[in-house]
């Protein structure tokens, strides 16, 4: 049996033909797009994961300074009033000599305990400052992963 083919059907045929082919092209570009947008976006989650692992990081290393510091302000302030009193009694007992290595230690003792809580006051601000840009990433991190969420789907 033989099949006879009118011009106008193989004209038809061949537009469908060609219809598909574009449709099949359209929506394979479409995918690559998709999936390079989710690709980057993957990327974008990781980087956003690391930076928030270095601001963790850095949050615990200023945290374990601080209580480094606030440490050596608490043990000079334990120290200070046995040195005055015995800067008193060196003084009472005219030992000049002594009451002045003493009042030196009692001056370098002050001046160590305010450079410690200067330092603290610091690692404070930028304890803040680290905090805030983590609630930023964590933020941009959610938003990442909502959008990577629903370009997978």
């Amino acid at each position: 049996m033989f099949c006879v083919v009118t011009p106008q059907a193989a004209t038809n045929l061949s537009a469908r033909i060609t219809s598909d082919d574009d449709r099949r092209k359209e929506w394979v570009e479409s995918a690559s797009k998709e999936a390079s947008e989710s690709i980057a976006l993957q990327q974008q989650l990781d980087a956003a994961t690391r930076e928030i692992e270095v601001i963790k990081r850095r949050i615990s290393e200023i945290e374990h300074t601080s209580a480094t510091h606030t440490q050596t302000i608490a043990t000079i302030e334990l120290k200070l009033p046995a040195l005055e009193a015995e800067k008193k009694h060196a003084a009472t007992t005219r030992d000049f000599k002594t009451a002045g290595r003493v009042a030196g230690q009692i001056k370098d003792f002050q001046s160590s305990k305010q450079k410690a809580a200067d330092t603290l006051a610091e690692l404070k601000t930028q304890t803040s400052g680290l905090q805030t840009s983590l609630t930023e990433k964590t933020a941009l991190k959610a938003q990442i992963a909502v959008c990577l969420m629903y370009c997978s789907v």
